[in-house]
């Protein structure tokens, strides 16, 4: 008899085996990024708990730079009696917490949802995190997001340029699902309003160097124009866009230099010693060349013991 339960214990087990092994790989914690709603815009993506969405593919998003957009997620888990928080990332930066109250208690009207804006036109990657009330924890993948449009990230407008110096121009530019070939640089107008032409960029961050002309007090107009893969117009910024002024040139730094006694740190020159018994008065000669506003000066110091 002890033979026959020993036997049939095992085959239970064989039989249980496969499953436990099944239900230790599952994961104990899930979460997806789901929708996102732009702002007057179009729904990406779908939002299974609202019902919302369903026409256009997540992944790949886009809308106009600095118009906010709500992010969507969704956890799925072994504790979801304790509610979830989600933390929402962009480009692995941190920008929000979401908490979904447990029971359906009363809580944030949209607890799964965030919003954020995207500062300058580029392509984003949006992710979330979220853990429940033991501490387990998961991670989205991310979903590319396009933030369509064209600025000039610097010199920001009204910036002051010293007569004869130069500064970097840096644009930003990007299309919904592709890329740009180049940035044009132009400075008082476009192609078609008088500008003059500064140069191309077609590696980002674009960018070129410009030295504004003067006099002091002039004021100049940054824009750019940006142009698809085909070599296509994409964007073109306002002609009056980033102001620089002209202002009086920086003098430069005084300067003061050693000249006599000659010699380094490493190879000091050698002075002989006065014979103060002899003199009391006497002194050795240090000679400073220093360079003012106006034109190098010489200074004589002498050091009395």
């Amino acid at each position: 008899m002890k033979t026959r339960l020993t036997s049939l214990m095992a085959l239970l087990l064989a039989l249980a085996a496969p499953a436990a092994f099944a239900q230790g790989e599952q994961p104990i914690i899930s979460v997806s990024m789901t929708e996102i709603d732009v702002s007057g815009g179009m729904v990406f993506g779908a939002n299974p708990i609202y019902g919302t969405g369903g026409v256009n593919p997540l992944n790949g998003a886009f809308g106009p730079f600095a118009t906010s957009i709500n992010m969507w997620a969704l956890a799925n888990g072994t504790f979801p009696v304790g509610g979830y928080t989600y933390v929402f990332f962009v480009n692995g930066v941190q920008i929000g917490t979401a908490i979904n109250s447990p029971g359906g208690a009363a809580g944030d009207a949209y607890p799964q949802a965030i919003s954020w804006a995207p500062p300058q036109p580029g392509v984003y990657y949006l992710s979330v995190s979220a853990s429940d009330g033991l501490g387990h924890s998961a991670n989205s993948l991310p979903v590319e997001y396009f933030a369509s449009g064209i600025s000039i990230v610097s010199p920001v407008t009204n910036s002051l340029v010293p007569l004869g110096s130069s500064v970097v121009i840096q644009a930003a530019s990007a299309i919904p699902g592709g890329a740009i070939s180049r940035v044009d640089f132009w400075v008082d107008g476009g192609p078609h309003s008088g500008g003059t032409f500064l140069g191309s960029a077609v590696n980002y961050p674009y960018s070129i160097i410009y030295t504004p002309s003067g006099p002091t007090g002039t004021v100049h107009f940054l824009s750019v124009d940006s142009y698809d893969a085909n070599g296509l117009l994409a964007f073109t910024s306002p002609a009056a866009g980033n102001s620089i002024i002209v202002v009086p040139a920086v003098d430069p730094i005084p300067v003061c230099v050693i000249s006599s006694p000659t010699g380094t740190p490493a190879a000091p020159s050698t002075v002989p010693i006065p014979d103060y018994s002899q003199n009391s008065t006497a002194a050795i000669p240090v000679v400073v060349a220093s360079s003012a506003r106006r034109a190098a000066r010489s200074r004589r110091i002498r050091v009395v013991r």
